[in-house]
């Protein structure tokens, strides 16, 4: 995917969790079901490497807001944000050498003073295993409506299984109000959750399901979104203004 940056200004992940040290609250689980693990050397960097419950792997990726221009020259009222990352892993829990591609994709009304986001956040991942393309995909999307939480769910399909994802916008402290936005993702399979990752600060907390028919897809799902570049945190280049 060609991503378009026009002077963009990405927030990392990490700068934007920096604003509380609360954790995202534990999946729902029976606690023998789950093993929590530390996902290490992710956090707001745009490549190197990393570490997850005795695997190991590389990663890449990138993103930015950015608005278009028509024949005039007249900027767009509509702010742009697109996001790509790469990785592989391999190691403990791992079937020989995973790779995913991901992308994702959204905008929103920015006309200076009004600001709206529009529903069509989406998040998608290509996997492959030793070079060569498996059946296996992951899909993400937001719902905007009136409410004040703008809930995001997908799923994952890996080795003829699907495993939904949630986001999460409760903390582990009570004291914490909930987030509007994101602060981690719960994995289900027929609507229990049985892992999922917080994303709340680094380094992030996955938590890992410990049936073997699960393992492999909830770190892949973790990987996946330990990588996404959340729209919530870019912004563009200036305020639509006068200038239009």
């Amino acid at each position: 995917m060609n991503i378009k940056k026009t002077a963009a200004v990405l927030l990392s992940a990490l700068a934007a969790s920096a604003c509380t040290q609360a954790h995202m609250r534990a999946p729902i689980a029976p606690p023998d079901a789950v093993e929590s693990a530390v996902l290490t050397g992710v956090g707001g960097r745009q490549s190197g490497g990393f570490d997850l419950a005795g695997a190991h792997g590389n990663f890449v990726r990138s993103g930015g807001a950015y608005r278009e221009r028509d024949f005039t020259g007249r900027k767009s009222p509509f702010l742009f944000k697109d996001g790509e990352s790469r990785f592989t892993i391999w190691g403990e829990g791992i079937d020989g050498r995973l790779s995913a591609d991901c992308g994702s994709q959204a905008s929103e009304f920015d006309a200076g003073r009004i600001s709206v986001g529009l529903p069509n956040l989406s998040y998608r991942c290509r996997f492959h295993r030793d070079g060569a393309p498996i059946d296996a995909r992951l899909e993400l999307a937001e719902s905007r409506s009136a409410k004040l939480l703008a809930p995001r769910e997908g799923f994952l399909f890996f080795r003829g299984r699907r495993m939904e994802i949630r986001s999460v916008h409760d903390f582990d402290d009570p004291r914490v109000v909930r987030s509007g936005t994101a602060v981690g993702y719960a994995f289900l399979v027929d609507g229990q959750e049985i892992g999922g990752i917080d994303l709340a600060n680094a380094p992030y907390r996955v938590y890992l399901p410990r049936d073997p028919a699960y393992r492999e897809a909830a770190m892949a799902a973790s990987l996946s979104m330990a990588l996404f570049y959340d729209p919530e945190h870019m912004i563009g280049e200036e305020p639509f203004g006068p200038d239009y």
